[in-house]
């Protein structure tokens, strides 16, 4: 019998590790100390990005919206914060004008107002000084003034004349004055009690001009306050306080009628019963005739 020879161990360990799985191979050895690297994800990025011919250091950033005078602008983000800035600075400066305007234009009307009463004051005062100067000539006696010396009697009339003609204008300007001030004064009273009632109007349920009428009524008639005041009511507030002033008044009325009506009906004589007065029987004692007469009763 043949015998075969034996195998090279060195050919069957090539053999071996020949036929060694792909995936064994690939895996570390017992024993070997050595650490596979974490993958690299930013070296990876920086790959795609220079196969994509992108240079990161040359990227920019996003645009951001943002508003300037009521309008949107896309703009790069280290320009937001100064667009901001200078829409504050501008809306800051504005409101200084303005307001530095109202005040000026309050202290304008104060001048104006300061202005007509003292030249009001002047006429009225200029006024009575002619009207007194005027009444002086009503003690001459002419016609004995005429027969004395009417060259002087004359020139007097002239200055008479001259300082009623005087007085009659300055009383016609003021009169006029007056007029045009009242007329004022009244436009201003109907736009103030327009602007209340259209406040309280949104504010107070069922608030028309019935439920007006009705409140500046009440306010005469049963607080007591002085007849037209309702008609110069200006302010919401007042309206405010009113109406629930009225609807308290209107509460506490009721509930003093319910306590009229408790005590009278406490205050009610037995029922009574063929012709006795009912001793406290319980209805369910009651035959059928004093249960019709007891709840006729209720």
């Amino acid at each position: 019998m043949i015998e075969e020879p034996a195998a090279n161990p060195a050919a069957v360990a090539d053999e071996i590790v020949t036929h060694t799985d792909p995936l064994e191979a690939q895996a570390p050895a017992v024993g070997d100390t050595t650490t596979e690297a974490a993958p690299a994800k930013e070296a990876d990025v920086d790959e795609l990005d220079k196969l994509a011919g992108v240079d990161p250091a040359n990227l920019e950033p996003e645009p951001v919206d943002v508003e300037y005078e009521g309008k949107q602008y896309k703009l790069p983000p280290e320009l937001k914060d100064a667009v901001l800035r200078q829409a504050d600075y501008t809306r800051k400066t504005t409101e200084v004008a303005e307001a530095r305007r109202a005040v000026e234009a309050e202290r304008e009307q104060i001048q104006a107002l300061a202005n007509r009463s003292q030249e009001e004051f002047q006429a009225h005062v200029t006024f009575t000084q002619l009207d007194a100067a005027v009444k002086q000539y009503e003690t001459i006696d002419w016609a004995a003034w005429m027969q004395t010396d009417p060259n002087a009697a004359n020139a007097a009339r002239w200055e008479r004349d001259d300082l009623i003609r005087q007085r009659d204008q300055i009383g016609t300007a003021l009169n006029q004055h007056l007029q045009q001030k009242a007329r004022q004064q009244s436009d201003e009273i109907a736009s103030q009690r327009r602007q209340a009632i259209e406040v309280v109007s949104k504010e107070l349920p069922n608030f028309n001009e019935v439920r007006r009428q009705e409140l500046e009524t009440t306010l005469e008639t049963d607080f007591g306050a002085p007849k037209g005041i309702g008609s110069k009511i200006t302010d919401a507030w007042e309206y405010r306080i009113l109406h629930y002033a009225d609807i308290g008044k209107k509460f506490i009325e009721r509930q003093r009628q319910a306590a009229q009506a408790a005590r009278a009906q406490a205050g009610k004589p037995a029922a009574q019963v063929n012709g006795s007065a009912d001793a406290g029987k319980a209805p369910e004692q009651m035959s059928m005739d004093e249960y019709k007469a007891w709840r006729a009763t209720q």
